[in-house]
C-alpha cells in the first residue's frame, strides 16, 4: 500500500514537474524566437516603421538634388538666365552669386555673351561693370589681350581701366610690370587710373608715388581725380588737403597738383561751400590762381547771394590784366535781383578800376532781339552794350552776316 502509494504520488509529481516544462517550453518557445526573428528582421522592421520619414527625406532632398544639378550646369547657362529676370534687384543679386564661379576658362565665354546681348539691343552697365574686373583678378594678361584684339577703340580705355582695377587688387606687381612695359599702349592712361585706384584704396601714399613715375609725360588731369577721391573718403575733406598740399609744389600747366585744384575744389563745394570759397580766396594769391574757376564759382555764388558773390570777388585782387574777375556777372545778378541796393553799392565806390568795371557792368542788359541769319529768322534773348541798335556780327566766313535788331 505503503509502495503504491508512493509510486502513484511519483507519477503524479512527474506529471506535474513534465507539466509544467511543457508549459514553459510552449510559453517560452514564442519569446525566445521573438528576439532571433527580431534580429533577422531588424532591417525590414526599420524600413517597414521609417519609411514615411525616408519618404519626407526624399521630398526634402529634392531642392538639393536640384541645385546639385543647377550647380553642375554650364555657367554660360545660368549666367544668360541671371540675365533674363526682369527685377533689376533680383537679377544683380543673381549676378553677383553667380560671378565668383567665374573661372579664366570662362571668360572669354561670358564676354562673347555680352556680345550676343548687345546685338539683341540689351546692355547690361552694372553686369558688365562687374565682369571686367573679374577677368582681371583671374588673368589681368589675358583680359589685356582680349580688349587690344577684339574690343573697339572707343570701348577699350574704359574696360582697361576695370580690368587693371581687378589685376592690381591680386597682383599689383604684375599689374605694374605690364605698365611700365606698355607706356604707349592707346589706353594706358585709362589702364593707369584703375591700377592707381587700386592701389589708392590700400596705400594712398604709394599710389601719389607712383602717379609721378608712371604717369610722367602722361595727363596728370586725367589721373589725380582718382586720388583725390580716395584722400577724401579716407581723410575726409581736410584729409584731402592735406593731400594735395603734400604734392610737389609745381605751379606749372600739367602738374600733379596744378592738375588737382580742380578735383578738390569740385569735392569742398559740394561737401561744404564756405570752406571752398575761403579755399579758392587763399589760392588767388598764389601761383595757383586760376580766373576761371573764380568766375564760375562767383556765377554760381551769386545764384543764391548775388550781394554776397560781388563783395567776395572785390575782396580779391584782379588778374594780370587788371580785371576784377566776375565782377560783371555778380553785378548783373544783382541788379536783377535788387537794382536800388546794387545801384548804391556801386555809387559807394571811390574813384577806381573796381569801380569803372562795376559801372561798366550795369550797362549791360538783357534784351530780346530778332536775329537773323541769311533767310533764317531766329529768336531768342542776347546779351549786349546799350547803345546799339543795329549791329552786324561775323560768325563764320560761310555763315555770312548776322544781323540783330533790337525789339521794341
Amino acid at each position: 500500500m505503503n509502495a503504491s502509494r508512493l509510486a502513484i504520488a511519483l507519477a503524479v509529481l512527474g506529471a506535474f514537474v513534465g507539466g509544467i516544462s511543457i508549459g514553459m517550453f510552449l510559453s517560452s518557445g514564442p519569446g525566445s524566437a521573438e528576439p532571433a526573428a527580431h534580429t533577422a528582421a531588424v532591417p525590414e522592421s526599420v524600413v517597414a516603421q521609417t519609411s514615411p520619414i525616408a519618404a519626407s527625406d526624399v521630398h526634402r532632398a529634392e531642392p538639393w538634388q536640384t541645385e546639385s544639378e543647377s550647380a553642375g550646369e554650364d555657367l554660360h547657362s545660368r549666367l544668360w538666365a541671371a540675365l533674363s529676370i526682369p527685377d533689376e534687384n533680383a537679377r544683380h543679386r543673381e549676378w553677383l552669386g553667380l560671378i565668383p564661379s567665374l573661372t579664366d576658362a570662362d571668360a572669354a565665354e561670358v564676354r562673347e555673351l555680352f556680345r550676343q546681348l548687345k546685338a539683341q539691343g540689351r546692355h547690361f552697365d552694372f553686369e558688365w561693370s562687374t565682369f571686367w574686373p573679374r577677368w582681371g583678378e583671374l588673368d589681368g594678361a589675358a583680359a589685356i589681350a582680349e580688349i587690344s584684339a577684339k574690343e573697339t577703340a572707343d570701348a577699350q580705355p574704359a574696360v582697361a581701366e576695370m580690368v587693371l582695377r581687378g589685376w592690381t587688387k591680386i597682383n599689383s606687381d604684375a599689374a605694374r610690370a605690364w605698365l611700365t612695359a606698355n607706356s604707349s599702349s592707346p589706353f594706358y592712361t585709362s589702364a593707369l587710373r584703375g591700377y592707381l585706384d587700386a592701389v589708392a584704396r590700400r596705400d594712398l601714399t604709394r599710389a601719389t608715388q607712383d602717379l609721378f613715375v608712371l604717369g610722367q609725360g602722361h595727363n596728370m588731369g586725367e589721373l589725380v581725380d582718382t586720388l583725390a577721391e580716395q584722400a577724401l573718403q579716407q581723410g575726409q575733406l581736410e584729409g584731402m588737403l592735406e593731400w594735395w598740399r603734400s604734392l610737389p609744389d609745381d605751379a606749372n600747366d600739367g602738374s600733379a597738383r596744378q592738375a588737382a585744384v580742380g578735383q578738390v575744389l569740385m569735392r569742398l563745394e559740394e561737401a561744404d561751400r564756405d570752406r571752398a570759397q575761403a579755399w579758392l580766396a587763399e589760392l588767388a594769391a598764389t601761383p595757383y590762381r586760376n580766373d576761371g574757376r573764380i568766375g564760375h564759382f562767383a556765377e554760381r555764388l551769386a545764384a543764391n547771394d548775388p550781394a554776397g558773390a560781388v563783395a567776395w570777388v572785390a575782396s580779391l585782387s584782379p588778374g594780370s590784366d587788371g580785371h576784377y574777375i566776375a565782377i560783371g556777372r555778380t553785378i548783373r545778378a544783382w541788379t536783377e535781383k535788387d537794382k536800388t541796393s546794387a545801384d548804391r553799392w556801386v555809387a559807394s565806390l571811390p574813384p577806381s578800376p573796381l569801380r569803372d568795371q562795376a559801372m561798366e557792368a550795369q550797362q549791360q542788359t538783357l534784351v530780346n532781339a530778332d536775329i537773323f541769319l541769311g533767310d533764317s529768322h531766329l529768336n531768342q534773348a542776347i546779351q549786349y552794350f546799350q547803345g546799339g541798335v543795329k549791329m552786324q556780327i561775323k560768325l563764320n566766313p560761310q555763315d555770312g552776316p548776322v544781323q540783330i535788331f533790337e525789339r521794341k
